[in-house]
């Protein structure tokens, strides 16, 4: 599962780069991966991860009405949850919020006109690159 993840946050990374949008038909197709594997292997966690995610939509939402997060960065939220531990989503939450931090901090030092006026932080870059540095920090035990 954690490759799927990794690719899906990928191609929502370099779609979110050069379209500034992420596709919705990207977050159902991940999102129905993760449910059919949780349904074939448990039931219970399924129904607690969908609890999670629908809690993370409620908090976020707000975030999104004043313009500080695009839609598209709350449903991989919401998505990323469903293939994690909500413990290891607060991890990868936090290194990618310090990371979109400092990629806004730089973007208005150097003066990009196209960043400067845009309150809005886009979260997959930040998030898939993240989501990489917990995968090798945990999974590969660096």
């Amino acid at each position: 599962m954690g490759v799927v993840l990794f690719l899906l946050l990928f191609c929502a990374a370099l779609w979110d780069m050069y379209r500034a949008r992420i596709p919705n038909i990207l977050i159902i197709f991940g999102t129905l991966i993760s449910v059919f594997f949780w349904i074939s292997h448990d039931m219970e966690t399924l129904f607690k991860r969908v609890g999670v995610s629908f809690l993370i939509f409620v908090v976020l939402y707000a975030f999104f009405t004043v313009g500080g997060l695009g839609a598209g960065d709350v449903k991989l939220l919401m998505m990323l949850v469903l293939y994690i531990k909500p413990a290891d989503f607060l991890t990868i939450l936090f290194i990618s919020f310090a990371g979109a931090v400092i990629f806004k901090g730089l973007m208005i030092m150097l003066g990009r006109h196209k960043y400067c006026g845009d309150m809005t932080v886009r979260l997959s870059v930040p998030l898939f690159m993240g989501y990489g540095l917990w995968y090798i920090c945990t999974v590969w035990r660096f």
